[in-house]
């Protein structure tokens, strides 16, 4: 990398590979994204069972295991202060279902913050 030392803030060119979003990383490709992440521990709630911390690889055991209970739709909220993690849960969960389960993938629809057009979103559907 190279710097001009007259300038205290490295250029958005030379900055590239320290993409800091889950998705900038995952644009590099996937085995990149996954060599990066940092593994994360969810504090969940089910019912009215209290609070209980989740390892991710459980959650996604979760994910994969609840296609066998009986048929319809799943909703799973992530919610969490900014900077929290919740794009990067998401998006490890996203690549990790497509290398496990094609099948279920090919019925996945994640839908980014930033797409706002509500004719585009249904047209995914």
């Amino acid at each position: 990398m190279t710097h001009n030392l007259r300038d205290p803030f490295p250029s958005q060119k030379n900055c590239s590979l320290f993409s800091p979003t889950a998705d900038q990383r995952y644009l590099l490709g996937a085995d990149v994204f996954l060599r990066t992440h940092f593994p994360m521990k969810l504090l969940g709630r089910q019912g009215s069972h209290l609070s209980l911390t989740v390892e991710e690889n459980d959650f996604l055991a979760r994910l994969l295991k609840s296609q066998d209970a009986p048929g319809g739709n799943r909703l799973w909220v992530v919610y969490g202060i900014p900077g929290s993690g919740k794009s990067e849960l998401i998006r490890w969960l996203d690549t990790r279902i497509r290398q496990e389960d094609s099948a279920l993938a090919k019925s996945m629809v994640r839908i980014s913050r930033s797409a706002l057009d509500v004719l585009r979103i249904a047209e995914r559907f």
